[in-house]
């Protein structure tokens, strides 16, 4: 009996850490990014306006894709508080190629 409650409790650190492991590698978090700290700021504030961090970076994309998202989203945010300039707009992509994009 103790031996199944031993495999059982190996199996279930296992996953838990193949699991924390698959979530760093995408990105739980802004906040857990490198780069310009200005942009990590911006993704926070723009992003989190509307979206839950995870959802933001939760998939790893391509440059090419998060512009496609940012001009989605720029464009349904028109006149709210989460819009965004060019600048910021280039800058909160960079941020997020490099720490959440496909690698």
């Amino acid at each position: 009996m103790a031996l199944k409650r031993s495999r059982a409790f190996a199996l279930l650190v296992g996953l838990s850490l193949i699991t924390g492991l698959g979530y760093s590698q995408f990105g739980g978090s802004a906040n857990t990014g490198t780069g310009d700290p200005h942009a990590r700021e911006l993704v926070n504030q723009k992003c989190t306006a509307c979206h839950g961090m995870s959802s933001v970076t939760g998939t790893a994309k391509y440059y090419e894709d998060w512009e496609d998202t940012r001009f989605r989203m720029q464009e349904y945010a028109q006149g709210k508080p989460s819009s965004f300039t060019e600048d910021e707009a280039y800058a909160m992509i960079d941020y997020l190629t490099d720490n959440y994009g496909v690698k």
